[in-house]
This record gives structure tokens, C-alpha cells and sequence, in this order.
């Protein structure tokens, strides 16, 4: 399942953002298309709750930033 989101100041060009989700509707990853392309994925634990956000944007000169959830008792 995907969905798209599209927008536009003026004067400028069309910036989009592709959002992709499981079969349960849980978000999976995020193709974002501005000034830096980029994709985002997302990795679940087992209540479908993100726990790690990982971009790559093919600029390997520079690292990646990542971000890592760590949940206990339901609280971050």
C-alpha cells in the first residue's frame, strides 16, 4: 500500500514523498524527493511500534543518520 504526498511553493519545483506500508498498515519506508532525495526505512518490533529509523541517500561521502528507539513499560 502507498501513498503520496505532493507539494509545490511558487517558483519552485514539485517536492514529493512516497510512503510505503505493510499489509497491516504499518509505515515501512518513506521515498523522499526535495532538495536532497532520500530514502527512509523503518524497522518494527513486535507491536508494530518503530524502533529504528535508518536513511540512505546514495551520498556515501557522508554518512547516514540513524535513530534508534529503546521502549520500556510502553514509554520512550
Amino acid at each position: 500500500m502507498q501513498s503520496v504526498v505532493s507539494y509545490a511553493q511558487s517558483g519552485q519545483s514539485t517536492k514529493t514523498s512516497t510512503y510505503s506500508y505493510n499489509n497491516q498498515g504499518v509505515l515501512r519506508s518513506v521515498q523522499i524527493n526535495d532538495g536532497r532525495p532520500r530514502s527512509v526505512t523503518f524497522a518494527v518490533d513486535q507491536n508494530d511500534q518503530i524502533v529504528r529509523r535508518q536513511e540512505a541517500d546514495n551520498n556515501y561521502s557522508k554518512g547516514d543518520p540513524f535513530e534508534l528507539y529503546y521502549r520500556y513499560g510502553e514509554s520512550r
